[in-house]
């Protein structure tokens, strides 16, 4: 049952900021800075879901 419980929190953080990283929206001034925080922002989001994913794959097949 904990692990359970530690492995939803794990999920839902993931989950929470991947939508965050992926929906923000960048507020600089400088256009070199803007384009690579919009790269970063989406691929680290973009990573997040990607792991909740395959985290998701392994622990559901071990955690009924």
């Amino acid at each position: 049952m904990e692990k359970t419980l530690i492995r939803t929190f794990i999920l839902l953080t993931l989950a929470i900021g991947g939508f965050v990283l992926v929906f923000s929206e960048e507020q600089d001034e400088n256009i070199s800075n803007f384009i690579s925080h919009v790269i970063f922002d989406k691929a680290f989001g973009v990573g997040c879901f990607y792991l909740m994913s395959k985290l998701y794959s392994r622990w559901s097949k071990t955690d009924k």
